[in-house]
């Protein structure tokens, strides 16, 4: 019993953590342009990760450069879009799409791994179309300026 109180305190705070960030993306979004956001923090990955690989990298193999070359285009892509979405439109606004991610991985796991969600899985992904439902029906109003002083 007391595990199941720390995961769940784990998740809570980690869910916290991750509203918080999201925030941050929004103000990060109207101070700096999205090649901006992209290319700092592909920096900050390649210092974060580079501190680890002379211990734990191992070469990929040849035949796995397509997908990683495709999966580093479609992050920094999808990196860049949502700078620019967060630039345009309040957070409260964006934040379901972030959470759509679970929906594909759910999906991917599915289709490309067999991996069956179980009923908790499931019923959280019901959460977030819940969640997202509602969201959709807010009129989101654009952001016409920024104020820097505010900040």
């Amino acid at each position: 019993m007391k595990r199941k109180r720390c995961l769940v305190r784990a998740v809570l705070f980690s869910a916290c953590l991750f509203a918080y960030n999201l925030i941050l993306a929004r103000r990060q979004a109207q101070i700096a342009g999205p090649i901006e956001i992209a290319m700092y923090m592909a920096l900050f990955l390649a210092g974060y990760f580079g501190l680890a690989a002379p211990l734990l990298a191992v070469p990929p193999a040849a035949e796995q450069w397509p997908a990683i070359i495709g999966a580093a285009a479609l992050s920094s892509l999808s990196l860049l879009l949502l700078g620019w979405a967060y630039a345009r439109a309040e957070a409260q606004a964006l934040i379901p799409v972030e959470y759509t991610g679970f929906l594909w991985a759910i999906l991917f796991g599915w289709l490309f791994f067999a991996e069956m969600p179980s009923w908790p899985v499931l019923a959280g992904a019901a959460l977030i179309v819940a969640g997202r439902a509602t969201a959709a029906r807010a009129k989101p109003r654009l952001v016409q300026a920024v104020d820097l002083d505010a900040m």
